[in-house]
């Protein structure tokens, strides 16, 4: 480490992006006449900014990190934030870290700066939420973001994936200021906007939602409570048949754990497809007059191609969910390494079958991540990865066969337990 140190200090003499800093922000017009507030990742940088800017700005600067007091962050409040009892404007720049990204209001200030770009973009709605306060004097915020070299993101991708997240988060929730690009659509808090929408409220949306649906729920329990009883004592696969407008169809709803689904199959395609809650409502409502009608062959076969593409469904969504939630990469490393030793033409049938056996508790995420993390760390010491025999003798030295066979077992017994709710059957007369 210190040789690389070293190294630096002695060659590297100059750099390029406090170099572009400073001359961007010289020419920018928001950043020279009002206040601006420069976030950075980490105290280091946030130290060597204030280093930098001092001799730009002498005497203006106040730079606040995790290692500050209460009475530094008193003194960036004074001068900060417009609502302080002791407003104070003895400092121009605030240079700080995430430690100030949420929970305090910085609006005496109009500009955010990004230095670099944090891992998680939910932090660029924090930096930018600390100046776009409500009872801002400013009609305009400024923002500016310091993306990493060409070089630096063909490695890392973080401006691609800062975009993709911060899109994601528009798209759902909507923005009133350009967060990362200049290219970024300003759109209304929709979902928030919907759900305090006076229809939303009342129930009487114009558009379909799930609100419409339990607005009705709600009106039965308040207006029919006998119907509402009726409806809760419904028993599990329950089940009915009426008249079918089109094709001859069946609605199933599917519940395992804490996870249930609703599924549609029409009798001349032979495929399920997946309904959310509001499409299946709208298929499933009707009125108290119409006739029942009696079930026939079809529908048990209908059924089964229903419960079949729910058992897919699950099987994609668990093997997803086990890698997200209990470390993703150390999974998703050894995981994909044991898909290609299995390839492997020369193993035998039983470090095949120790091999399928591993790979199947690894996606039901029945083995805890240190181990798959210590394993992964064996691995790469000993070079495995380029010695399938040796591999698969390590692996079955730490992991036990009997373990993996009684931990799938378990599971199965425990988790596999498929629930029919209820089926809708339209008929063709």
């Amino acid at each position: 480490m210190f040789k690389i140190q070293n190294l630096w200090q002695k060659n590297i003499t100059r750099d390029p992006k406090i170099i572009a800093f400073k001359e961007k922000l010289a020419n920018e017009a928001p950043f020279r006449q009002q206040k601006s507030i420069i976030f950075s990742e980490s105290e280091e940088t946030a130290k060597y900014l204030e280093r930098e800017l001092s001799q730009y700005f002498e005497n203006k600067i106040i730079c606040f990190t995790g290692k500050d007091g209460e009475s530094k962050r008193e003194e960036v409040l004074n001068n900060f934030d417009a609502n302080s009892k002791n407003l104070k404007n003895d400092y121009k720049i605030l240079i700080t870290t995430d430690v100030l990204a949420e929970g305090i209001n910085l609006h005496c200030a109009d500009v955010v700066v990004n230095y670099d770009i944090p891992w998680n973009p939910a932090r660029m709605m924090q930096r930018v939420g600390r100046i776009n306060r409500v009872d801002t004097k400013f009609d305009k915020i400024y923002t500016y973001t310091f993306f990493p070299t060409k070089q630096s993101n063909d490695i890392l991708k973080l401006e691609e994936l800062a975009q993709s997240k911060i899109s994601a988060f528009i798209s759902m929730l909507g923005n009133d200021a350009k967060l990362l690009t200049q290219d970024e659509e300003i759109q209304g808090h929709n979902l928030f906007n919907k759900l305090c929408s006076k229809q939303a409220i009342e129930g009487e949306e114009e558009q379909d939602s799930e609100l419409e649906y339990l607005q009705e729920i709600r009106k039965i329990y308040k207006e029919n409570s006998a119907l509402f009883s009726q409806i809760e004592k419904l028993p599990k696969k329950a089940r009915s048949a009426r008249l079918a407008i089109g094709d001859e169809t069946l609605i199933t709803y599917f519940k395992k754990a804490n996870l249930s689904k609703f599924f549609e199959v029409k009798n001349n395609l032979k495929i399920a497809k997946e309904l959310d809650f509001v499409e299946a409502a709208k298929i499933l409502k009707t009125s108290k007059d119409e006739k029942k009608l009696n079930l026939n062959q079809n529908f048990y076969q209908l059924l089964a191609e229903n419960k079949s593409f729910f058992e897919k469904s699950l099987s994609e969504q668990f093997q997803h969910e086990s890698f997200v939630k209990k470390g993703a990469d150390s999974y998703r490393k050894l995981h994909d390494l044991i898909k290609l030793t299995k390839k492997c033409e020369e193993l035998n049938e039983d470090q095949f079958d120790f091999l399928i056996l591993l790979e199947k508790a690894m996606e039901k995420a029945s083995i805890p991540p240190k181990i798959i993390k210590d394993l992964n760390s064996h691995i790469k010491q000993k070079s495995l990865p380029s010695k399938p025999f040796e591999l698969v003798k390590f692996l079955q030295e730490k992991i036990n066969k009997d373990f993996l066979q009684e931990n799938l077992s378990s599971d199965k017994k425990n988790n596999d337990k498929i629930e029919v709710i209820l089926s809708q059957y339209f008929v063709k007369k």
